[in-house]
């Protein structure tokens, strides 16, 4: 049996999470939300799985990855309008026998409980609202006129902060069905989930039901639960109290705060009681755990950077001589959302040289404002023009010398060019990318042409 899964999101359903994160990818528990759903396609033995996506489309293709963890078949179908998203996929649905039965999943919500795909039906949760979830004939759809709705149990969801908070509760509670419980954790006492690399200190108290995600560290004389999801890497200072919470993953909360009845994401905290949030300026209350990794690895790109300066030197004063530099401001990537933190730096070019016109760049990467592989560089005036998702991954992306943009399409290129090269980019950016980019770079100064076996690698 195939499924159709509508995970559209949008960027302002959750405040400040979504236009970077889409719900589905939210967490519940222990995982996004999309692979507790695929676990249940799992459950549900469905082979083929059509997944129409709107926002941030790339950030839930690389979490699927092609659906090869399940073993089951996945189609990404790309709708141009939120509120309309059935063009995209009606030319297969037309396709189809017309008595084949579909499953209808929304990307957004999972039903708790099991439910028959031997009848048609549309499922509604317990206010009466229809879910987005239910089972029909390639005949019904779009419309499903003719399709009877019928009540079902409570589902879990991120459509809202509130429903999303209960979702997470619900699951430690293990009011859901089986298969829903953490699987990424060892239950180490009765309702105490503890992953791996987790430092607990043994002056910590922690009462379930509680989950704690991997390489979280708890200082001393802490209070941890009931009720209480703590992500991967999160850092709870000494004398912290978190009762009733869930905190997202690479977030730190401060020595003696006490919380509860919250969502924490990094320096953002939703009260759900009052349903309000905040942007904690203070970050020695709340803020984002920086994962520092590498650091040898870019010392030497920077030492190889210098290097290469210094043995082009001679042509630099050639160059310098013959041509004027030319300097623009361009902004300092990856950087965060508020545009009142971003910073700047000085692109000097060589205007009009024919060779080495970036030569004065590397000095851009000894001082570590960017780097030899990354995206196009931009104004800030630019990406404050940028729609949401489009910013989303600029800001958490790098500024190149080389980039993958230039190497498919040369410099005029189209702005759908650019955006499908950088969103390739940004969602698969590696050491092992960047090093087969230098080398396509390379070929492509030697005169040889590169023969790739997918899109764009």
């Amino acid at each position: 049996m195939r499924a159709i899964l509508m995970a559209l999101g949008g960027p302002e359903t959750i405040p400040l999470v979504t236009h970077r994160i889409p719900n589905t990818l939210l967490q519940i528990v222990d995982k996004p939300l999309i692979h507790h759903i695929f676990d249940y396609f799992v459950f549900l033995r469905i082979s083929h799985v059509h997944l129409v996506l709107h926002h941030l489309p790339y950030l839930i293709e690389e979490s699927i990855d092609e659906g090869k963890r399940w073993g089951i078949s996945v189609t990404i179908h790309l709708a141009k309008e939120l509120e309309n998203p059935w063009p995209c996929i009606m030319p297969l649905v037309k396709g189809l026998p017309a008595e084949e039965r579909i499953l209808l999943a929304h990307g957004e919500k999972l039903p708790e409980k099991e439910f028959s795909l031997d009848k048609s039906c549309l499922y509604q949760d317990e206010k009466g609202r229809l879910t987005g979830w239910g089972v029909v004939t390639a005949s019904d759809l779009p419309e499903c006129k003719t399709v009877v709705s019928t009540e079902v149990s409570t589902f879990l969801s991120t459509s809202t902060t509130a429903e999303w908070y209960q979702s997470n509760l619900r699951v430690l509670e293990q009011h859901s069905s089986f298969f829903l419980f953490p699987t990424t954790a060892r239950q180490v006492e009765e309702k105490i989930w503890i992953s791996h690399g987790v430092i607990l200190h043994p002056s910590a108290t922690v009462k379930g039901p509680v989950f704690i995600g991997e390489n979280t560290q708890i200082r001393e004389r802490t209070q941890v639960g009931p009720f209480v999801v703590l992500g991967n890497q999160c850092f709870v200072d000494e004398e912290a109290t978190i009762q009733r919470s869930v905190v997202m993953a690479n977030s730190y909360l401060g020595q003696g705060i006490t919380v509860e009845h919250c969502m924490i994401s990094g320096s953002l905290l939703f009260q759900i009681e009052y349903d309000s949030h905040i942007d904690v300026s203070d970050e020695r209350i709340l803020s984002n755990v920086t994962l520092k990794k590498h650091h040898y690895f870019h010392f030497l790109k920077r030492c190889l950077a210098a290097f290469l300066y210094i043995l082009f030197f001679p042509i630099y004063i050639l160059l310098h001589i013959c041509y004027p530099l030319t300097k623009t401001q361009k902004m300092l990537l990856p950087a965060t959302e508020n545009p009142k933190e971003w910073k700047t730096f000085e692109w000097t070019i060589f205007e009009g040289a024919c060779c080495f016109p970036r030569l004065p760049l590397l000095l851009s990467i000894v001082r570590g404002e960017m780097d030899f592989v990354g995206i196009a560089p931009y104004q800030p005036s630019e990406v404050i023009k940028l729609p949401l998702h489009w910013r989303a991954f600029v800001l958490s992306s790098k500024i190149g010398l080389i980039t993958l943009s230039e190497l498919d399409n040369g410099t005029n290129l189209s702005q759908e060019q650019r955006f499908a090269s950088e969103a390739y980019y940004t969602a698969h950016q590696s050491f092992w990318l960047d090093c087969k980019l230098v080398w396509r770079w390379i070929l492509k100064k030697m005169g040889i042409v590169y023969k790739s076996r997918g899109t764009h690698a």
